[in-house]
């Protein structure tokens, strides 16, 4: 038994350091997808049966959990009371509301110094559909 343990350890632990690589090259490759979509333009990318589509949002992020401001983010918004049901105090969904300007205008206001507009892209990989 300890034998085929040590095995499926060995595998396991091959093919996690595999996953971490495998990341780093999927990383990179996306960044130069990216870039060379948006140089030229395009946001759709047919690849043999798939189609690769490239979406760029900008959302409003808050101070994550150790960073500087985001003790007193937590203080303003639980002030207002506006986010009581929530009961852990989720910082997307407050990006969010920010963003569909959910929240009143005096939080807004309060919340404005804190908030960081970002850019993010991602992939999304979709089969085309085979008809018959």
């Amino acid at each position: 038994m300890a034998t085929k343990l040590q095995d499926l350890t060995s595998q396991y632990l091959y093919w996690e350091s595999r996953k971490e690589k495998a990341q780093e090259r999927l990383d990179h490759l996306k960044e130069e997808i990216v870039m060379l979509a948006e140089k030229e333009k395009v946001k759709k990318i047919k690849s043999g049966r798939f189609y690769l589509y490239i979406i760029t949002q900008s959302e409003t992020r808050f101070p994550q959990i150790d960073e500087p401001g985001r003790k007193e983010v937590e203080k303003i918004v639980k002030k207002s009371g506006e986010l009581k049901e929530v009961v852990i105090f989720d910082i997307v969904r407050l990006g969010n509301a920010y963003d569909e300007k959910k929240l009143s205008k005096s939080l807004m206001k309060k919340l404005k110094p804190f908030a960081e507009r970002i850019k993010s892209t991602k992939i999304v990989i979709k089969e085309k559909k085979v008809t018959r």
